[in-house]
C-alpha cells in the first residue's frame, strides 16, 4: 500500500474534501488524504487563505493501514497429542471457572515437562491441568477444558 496522509487541525478534528472555513471533519476516515507529506504541506498553506485571521494549528499524519489476522483453531486432539509428543509448544484455549458463575478462557500452552512425565496445560507459571502422555486420558482431558489449539495463523 502507498503511503497516504491527513491533515488534523485539532482533537479529533481533520480537513476534509469540501467547502468551508476551513474545510472539516469530526470523522478521521472522511479526512482528505494526500499521496505524499509534501503534497499535506502544500494543501495546508491553500486551506490557510479560508481563514486568514485564524490560528489553527496543523498536524500531518500518516494512515497506517493494519494487516487482517486469521487464525484457525481445532479440536484435533489426537493430533495435538502427536505434536506435544514430538516436542513441540502449542498455543491454546482453555475454558476455566473463576468463580461459580462464571466461566472464562484464557491462552495456554501445551507441552511435556521436563522435570515430570506429564504434559501440561498452563500459563504463566500456573497449570491449568497436567494429564499423563496418554492418549485416551489426554484427550478426555483436553474435552474437560474444552481446549482448542490454534493450528494456523494467517496475516492478509
Amino acid at each position: 500500500m502507498k503511503e497516504k496522509y491527513i491533515l488534523n487541525i485539532g482533537k479529533g478534528v481533520w480537513i476534509a474534501d469540501w467547502e468551508g472555513d476551513p474545510p472539516r471533519t469530526l470523522v478521521r476516515e472522511s479526512a482528505k488524504q494526500f499521496s505524499s507529506r509534501e503534497k499535506a504541506k502544500k494543501h495546508i498553506e491553500v486551506v490557510k487563505q479560508t481563514h486568514p485571521f485564524r490560528k489553527l494549528n496543523y498536524k500531518i499524519e500518516k494512515i497506517y493501514k493494519m494487516k487482517t489476522t486469521k487464525i484457525t483453531y481445532s479440536k484435533d486432539y489426537d493430533l495435538l497429542f502427536d505434536l506435544v509428543m514430538d516436542g513441540n509448544v502449542i498455543p491454546a484455549f482453555v475454558d476455566y471457572n473463576f468463580n461459580k458463575e462464571l466461566i472464562c478462557r484464557d491462552v495456554c500452552s501445551v507441552k511435556t515437562l521436563e522435570y515430570s512425565s506429564d504434559i501440561d496445560f498452563g500459563v504463566r507459571g500456573m497449570s491449568y491441568m497436567q494429564s499423563p502422555k496418554e492418549r485416551k486420558e489426554f484427550k478426555q482431558r483436553c474435552e474437560s477444558l474444552n481446549l482448542e489449539f490454534i493450528t494456523n495463523i494467517k496475516i492478509a
